[in-house]
């Protein structure tokens, strides 16, 4: 199992893994549920499970890298806590972590 993507954002980490198994590639994302002291998520890791994909999904992450707008207009349908900076669907009216509310 290698690393392929890493970020700060829950949601954009299951986009790539999303992404990669569209295409053929199983995947995983690490620290789903980990927060530290600060309760601030750390960052998740995207793992593609058999080490024979490594370089082709390299390659489309760095395919989506490229093209930002993907993982924006997915983004789009999201929005974030102006408290603690979870990441909601938009259907949600307040944040399952601290309780704010969705901004208008």
């Amino acid at each position: 199992m290698k690393s392929v993507f890493t970020t700060d954002q829950k949601i954009e980490a299951f986009l790539v893994k999303s992404y990669l198994e569209s295409h053929g590639i199983m995947a995983k994302v690490s620290g789903k549920q980990v927060f530290n002291v600060r309760q601030s998520a750390l960052p998740q890791k995207v793992y593609v499970l058999e080490d024979s994909d490594f370089h082709r999904a390299n390659e489309l992450v760095k395919e989506l890298n490229e093209d930002k707008e993907k993982i924006q207009l997915h983004l789009s349908d999201y929005w974030k806590c102006s408290q603690c900076s979870e990441t909601h669907e938009i259907q949600f009216s307040s944040c399952w972590n601290c309780g704010t509310s969705r901004p208008n």
